[in-house]
């Protein structure tokens, strides 16, 4: 007995932890103890666990990991082929080749994937969820938006064994050493921790970085230090993105269509039909290949899925802005620039030109509403397809207050509106029926004032493919 209260006595000094504590809280802990939520934890989980291959192609997020193994589902439409393959995530080499086969996907109009629910998902602490349904699926990957949290693998740098552990748990005053030989050991005691446990590392420890650099570190400060300069060495950032940060708070859209039909925000390419692949043009300021061009055709558009990030909802305030250029002088054609919709039957709104041309903003759902560009019939530009025009919509939740400027001048106003945009996740498609060219789109979950929509009317045409 005497030999085993010196033993914990000892265990105890270890963690800086006093023999007559019964309760610990956060603010009494040693900094040198690592517990399940501290920054070191959470980077040795990174670099113990046995993924080297991230799955961010999979759950668009770093903030938690798929549990393996696990299955994703494939739908790839070939022209009037529809092929859907399930595949099976269990180690590195098949996260790989789903990882390849996401980032080959065309996203034609009917390409889909996603996991096959249920997952269990691990959180960047250690905590573990199993996610039954797609609404709890959307549910976490929404609240991962804008996280720093993060689950990718660390593969540049490796603790060389063995090591020693001291640990203490407070809930039932006890106290062990655990002798590691390998990350598995160390990965499976990290993963048991609790509240209200406390391991220390038996310091000073040896890490060999990739390039066959070693260092020793004697606290946990020096640890995370390490393992932050290994993630450096892993993950070079990407030289800089030139774009200047012009009106990008609340952005959930932006596509600059800089040959390519891709979302800058959430980085995915927007889906078309087999017949339609996208057509660039020059833009407005003389950039070749940085504008896209429709030919009116009834499949020639292109389609976003609504997501929990980019979704708008009845009562958000909301902005659309883009540039258009006409190339149709037939009046009776509707012609939609912007539309959430989740078919031709059940339209929630759209942005886009009827009636000579003229521009308004629709909503069919509680009742149709409409608000018309009434001054563009007095300014003669139903014929014009030479001149590019920038179009903006404005909606104001708290206020249902609706506005329409074009080339930055207020033309439409309608306050206390009965718009209704639906709370419904629909999907998002451009150019439905538009014979012209369309560029520089961006949707924002808040509603521009009269300058700063006048800042992007004064915008030169954007040929970027990246945002800072």
């Amino acid at each position: 007995m005497r030999s085993f209260l010196l033993y914990t006595v000892v265990v105890l000094s270890m963690l800086g932890i006093s023999c007559q504590t019964e309760s610990l809280d956060s603010e009494t802990v040693n900094p040198q103890n690592l517990t399940h939520d501290a920054p070191v934890t959470k980077m040795l989980r990174r670099l113990t666990a046995a993924e080297d291959v991230s799955d961010n192609a999979v759950d668009s997020s770093a903030c938690f990991r798929i549990q393996r193994p696990y299955q994703v589902a494939v739908h790839d439409q070939e022209g009037n082929q529809m092929n859907e393959t399930v595949y099976t995530v269990n180690d590195d080499e098949s996260q790989t080749q789903v990882n390849n086969i996401i980032d080959g996907l065309q996203r034609q109009e009917g390409d889909w994937m996603q996991p096959v629910l249920p997952v269990t998902i691990i959180q960047e602490d250690g905590t573990q969820q199993v996610v039954q349904t797609e609404a709890q699926w959307n549910a976490v990957v929404a609240d991962c938006a804008g996280s720093s949290a993060n689950t990718d693998p660390i593969n540049c740098i490796n603790i060389n064994y063995p090591i020693t552990i001291f640990a203490y748990d407070a809930n039932y005053q006890l106290a062990n050493t655990y002798n590691l030989n390998g990350d598995a050991d160390l990965f499976a005691l990290l993963m048991s921790m609790q509240p209200g446990q406390y391991f220390a590392v038996d310091y000073p420890i040896s890490l060999t970085f990739s390039d066959g650099n070693v260092v020793t570190v004697a606290d946990n400060a020096a640890l995370l230090a390490a393992l932050d300069q290994a993630v450096g060495l892993c993950n070079p950032p990407p030289g800089p993105c030139d774009v200047p940060n012009i009106l990008t708070d609340n952005l959930i859209i932006y596509v600059p269509f800089a040959n390519e039909a891709r979302d800058l925000v959430s980085g995915d390419n927007l889906a078309f039909n087999a017949n339609y692949p996208p057509q660039f043009v020059t833009d407005r300021s003389g950039n070749t290949q940085s504008a896209v061009s429709f030919s009116g055709a009834a499949l020639d558009y292109l389609a976003l899925d609504e997501t929990v990030v980019n979704h708008l909802k009845q009562g958000d305030s909301l902005t659309v802005s883009v540039w258009f250029r006409m190339q149709n002088t037939d009046g009776s054609n509707l012609e939609k620039f912007f539309e959430k919709a989740e078919n031709d039957n059940n339209v929630a709104f759209f942005l886009g030109v009827y009636d000579m041309n003229r521009p308004l903003f629709f909503s069919s759902a509680g009742g149709v509403q409409s608000l018309w560009d009434l001054t563009w019939n007095n300014d003669t530009l139903w014929n014009d397809t030479t001149n590019w025009h920038h179009l903006a919509l404005t909606v104001e939740g708290d206020t249902d207050t609706v506005r329409i400027y074009r080339d930055g001048i207020l033309v439409a106003t309608d306050a206390n509106s009965n718009f209704n945009i639906t709370s419904e996740f629909f999907r998002y498609f451009i150019g439905k029926g538009f014979q012209g060219h369309l560029d520089d789109l961006r949707v924002y979950r808040s509603a521009l004032s009269a300058s700063q929509v006048s800042q992007l009317a004064q915008q030169q045409g954007d040929n970027h493919t990246c945002l800072n």
